[in-house]
């Protein structure tokens, strides 16, 4: 399913770029996984970090406008930290840009992102089922992934990136 990877020689760097769909989203688990297992961080961390890769990945499926530019990933194990970076293209509405944008800034202004993950937990389950939209992914890798969230958009790609300090 990836189409292309980097052949970064530092293994603790791990770059692919994916078709946007959900069979290459979920064939990066793995890859994800072990890459951080053998940089180093414990199983509990690597598997945290994980998670945090496929959320932002299938928020780009989800959201993003597809395209031959695929979806790229970036993962980076360094001395004090962790990033993960989802870079995808985005239409020209940009509906779904601001309302992501809204997300990560309420995530932000949360002194505990605890309290931002139980909100959006009581907040999905007052409402009827409708696919996304519920912010819900987002306040997971702020909390169980620990992660500071941030974007950029540039020229029609949105960048977004998690942070996790070690």
């Amino acid at each position: 399913m990836v189409y292309n990877q980097s052949l970064a020689m530092d293994p603790r760097i791990l770059e692919l770029t994916l078709p946007p769909d959900w069979e290459a989203v979920r064939a990066v688990w793995d890859s994800c996984r072990g890459m951080l297992e053998r940089s180093g961080l414990p199983p509990d961390e690597a598997y945290s970090l994980a998670m945090v890769a496929q959320e932002l990945l299938e928020n780009a499926v989800k959201y993003g406008a597809g395209g031959a530019d695929g979806i790229r990933l970036s993962l980076r194990v360094e001395e004090e930290d962790v990033t993960v970076v989802v870079v995808s293209r985005v239409g020209e509405d940009d509906t779904h840009v601001r309302a992501f944008g809204g997300a990560v800034q309420r995530i932000r202004e949360r002194p505990d992102s605890f309290d931002a993950y139980v909100e959006r937990l009581q907040q999905v389950a007052l409402r009827p089922y409708a696919p996304g939209g519920s912010e819900l992914g987002l306040a997971r890798i702020a909390y169980e992934g620990r992660c500071a969230l941030d974007f950029s958009l540039d020229a029609g790609f949105l960048a977004v990136s998690a942070v996790y300090r070690r």
